[in-house]
This record gives structure tokens, sequence and C-alpha cells, in this order.
């Protein structure tokens, strides 16, 4: 995140807030969203622009689908890729609960 958005990042790990953040809360909105749009055969939705679209007609636009295409994923897949073959273990990570990126401070393996 540092590199591609100048932002600093966090990740902790704790069991006890896993599916009970907004992002699952909006998932789980847009899931019943769109079952109802196709139980109720208002909506017939064969590919990712479509369930978008759907999404943005019956949400009222209170969640933002945004499209990306196949080949966008596909050059995102494959820098990532590069990345994840340099990267080093960092010892100690599964007994973590936090990992706290900090910029000025270069992880070294051990």
């Amino acid at each position: 995140m540092q590199e591609d958005f100048d932002i600093n990042g966090e990740w902790s790990f704790l069991a006890s807030s896993y599916g009970k953040g907004a992002v699952d809360e909006i998932g789980g909105i847009i899931k019943r969203t769109i079952w109802n749009a196709v139980r109720t055969r208002k909506f017939a939705l064969i590919n990712a622009r479509e369930f978008g679209e759907c999404v943005r007609l019956k949400t009222k636009k209170n969640v933002n689908i945004i499209f990306v295409p196949k080949e966008e994923i596909e050059t995102c897949r494959i820098v990532l890729n590069e990345r994840w073959e340099s990267v080093k273990t960092i010892q100690g990570t599964l007994a973590a609960i936090c990992l706290l990126i900090l910029p000025q401070i270069p992880v070294t393996p051990l």
C-alpha cells in the first residue's frame, strides 16, 4: 500500500471481529438484493456488468459497484505474483495479532 498509494497500513488478526465488519454487512445487503431481484424474475443476470447495474438500480445508489474488466485483473495478478516471488518470511507472524507497517523501519528476516 505504501509504494502504490502512499498509505500506511495495519492488519489485525482478531478472530472475534471476523464477519462483523461493514464490508460483510454491505456484502449481505448486496447478496439479499440480488437474490430478491432474480427470485422475482425482474432481472436475469448473466455477467458482472449486469450484476453491478442491478445493484445500482435496486440500492438507489447507496452502494457503489465498480466493474473491473478481466484484463485489468489479469494485469494486477501478474504484478502481484511477481511481488510474491520476492517476499521473505517474517518469523513470528503466526503468533502475532497485529502487524503495523512502518515505512521508516525496514523489516528484515531473521
